[in-house]
């Protein structure tokens, strides 16, 4: 799953760069629709990466051996 996560984060880097807002160019309707794919790119970034961390966490206790122990019940078990 992280490398596939990776893999779209790199994928993905264009979608969340700036819009050009030059009027002559783009019309109204083009740069509007340009933002909002330009949020929507980062919030899917947003979630990949919270993803990405989630995944390290998961990781690093398997290598520690508490695992299967959650979060909540650690400091009770």
């Amino acid at each position: 799953m992280r490398a596939e996560l990776n893999q779209r984060e790199s994928s993905s880097l264009d979608a969340g760069a700036p819009v050009q807002l030059d009027q002559s160019r783009v019309g109204r309707l083009s740069r509007m629709a340009a933002l909002q794919a330009q949020v929507i790119s980062q919030e899917t970034d947003r979630r990949r990466q919270q993803q990405l961390r989630a995944i390290a966490i998961a990781l690093k206790a398997i290598d520690e051996g508490r695992y299967s122990i959650g979060e909540d019940c650690a400091g009770t078990a």
